[in-house]
């Protein structure tokens, strides 16, 4: 996972009330809709950089489809994303937009503080019965993705 070089381009008004930005991975491309409109320009980019960072290296061990729902793994690492994913949305007190799919569960969980809040109330599905949370499942499964051994803080 890393950030790789991409170019940003400004839309016209989005037609999604919800829809501020999107990463256009096929060409590496983040649109982003026009500032004055939204005003939340930063949590935007923030977002969709992340998605720039991992969707090359969720898609190795995810199959997305065609719906781009990403409900088949194609490695164990892919099976524990979908395990914590699942939990996340399971565990819900409310919708978060990081329910959509796994891609949008990570780039939440990297870019949005009230979902890692989510995420740290609920308990760990890959060591239950731990003490740890589903935010710790999450942080051990990137560090995994990374290559790290050794547990070190995000």
């Amino acid at each position: 996972m890393y950030v790789k070089d991409f170019e940003i381009r400004e839309k016209g008004k989005s037609q999604a009330s919800r829809i501020f930005g999107y990463y256009e991975g096929a060409n590496n491309v983040l649109h982003m809709y026009p500032h004055e409109i939204y005003g939340n320009e930063l949590d935007t980019l923030l977002h969709e950089v992340v998605h720039n960072a991992t969707v090359s290296s969720l898609s190795r061990h995810i199959d997305f489809g065609r719906n781009n729902r990403g409900k088949k793994a194609k490695t164990e690492l892919g099976k524990e994303f979908i395990k914590i994913f699942n939990a996340s949305k399971a565990g819900a007190k409310r919708e978060h937009y990081g329910h959509y799919n796994v891609k949008e569960m990570v780039s939440e969980a990297f870019s949005n503080p009230e979902f890692m809040k989510h995420m740290e109330s609920l308990p760990s599905v890959l060591k239950p019965k731990s003490g740890l949370k589903l935010w710790d499942d999450f942080k051990a499964l990137v560090n995994r993705a990374l290559g790290k051994t050794t547990e070190t803080p995000l």
